[in-house]
């Protein structure tokens, strides 16, 4: 949506206005999500200092204010819902203020995001299936989340990735990287792929100094640019029908080979082994 906005600035209005309430209801899921709205605005913080001048800087100013208030909006409301859906005290009061249940709701919304904070710092627990940040483009460490034992065979569920999906993009974002360097040189700068890597990079760097135990799905929302980024290298390649076409076909193979592991469908020891590659995707 932001990228149709930047089409035509003028006419495509609508568009920011649908990124600002995608972005409000990504970052109102998990905090992660925050990289989709602080992209856009660094590519419109860029666009502005190139072109400095009072009427571009008001102009800016109006789009970054719409771009922030309308996510802060959004999320305001489902936490003041999730209030309004629970009003009775419960075991969870104890982590807040003694006068929580009494404050305005401006109050215990911050309050709130304030103990969420403090509580992801204060996590020093180990876990056995915890995995560190520069693994996860490899999927070096699945996690191991349920078993049942049947009759025939046991049922097992993973959090696992697609192998076809998860590598290729991994090759592509050193491929890209090897790119960016050489269009430096050039001086040619590949915009799209440079946006593409700032949006992996957000999604990475702030993970590099989080002490707590982390797992491989943190690496999910910068995988997104990864793909992105492979479908990208794939678009500027001459055959790149047959290359996409060949990768999706591979790829769809590898989800059903590996599904059972994902969804806890019964299987026999000889085809579980079969698709527990590596001692630590066990």
């Amino acid at each position: 949506f932001y990228f149709k906005y930047t089409g035509n600035r003028i006419l495509n209005t609508k568009y920011l206005i649908f990124a600002a309430i995608f972005g409000g209801l990504t970052i109102s899921i998990k905090w992660t999500g925050l990289s989709f709205i602080a992209l856009p605005i660094l590519i419109e913080d860029y666009h502005c200092s190139i072109k400095l001048s009072y009427d571009n800087f008001i102009e800016h100013f109006k789009r970054v204010t719409v771009f922030l208030s309308i996510p802060l909006v959004i999320y305001f409301s489902i936490f003041a819902l999730h209030f309004s859906l629970l009003p009775k005290p419960g075991p969870g009061d104890a982590f807040m203020k003694p006068n929580f249940r009494q404050q305005n709701i401006v109050k215990n919304i911050w309050d709130l995001n304030i103990e969420m904070y403090k509580s992801n710092q204060r996590l020093g627990a180990t876990h056995p299936y915890g995995s560190q940040w520069y693994s996860w483009p490899f999927m070096a460490r699945s996690i191991y989340y349920w078993n049942d034992q049947t009759d025939t065979g046991e049922e097992k569920i993973y959090f696992i990735g697609n192998p076809v999906v998860w590598w290729t993009s991994m090759i592509a974002i050193a491929i890209s990287i090897k790119y960016l360097v050489l269009s430096i040189k050039k001086r040619r700068l590949d915009k799209v792929l440079t946006i593409l890597l700032a949006g992996y990079a957000i999604n990475m760097l702030p993970f590099v100094g989080v002490k707590r135990v982390m797992f491989l799905y943190h690496y999910l929302t910068a995988l997104i640019f990864a793909i992105l980024i492979l479908v990208y290298l794939i678009d500027q390649q001459k055959n790149r029908r047959k290359i996409f076409t060949g990768l999706v076909i591979i790829a769809v193979a590898a989800f059903l080979f590996f599904a059972p592991l994902s969804y806890g469908i019964e299987l026999s020891d000889k085809f579980y082994w079969a698709r527990v590659w590596f001692a630590n995707w066990r």
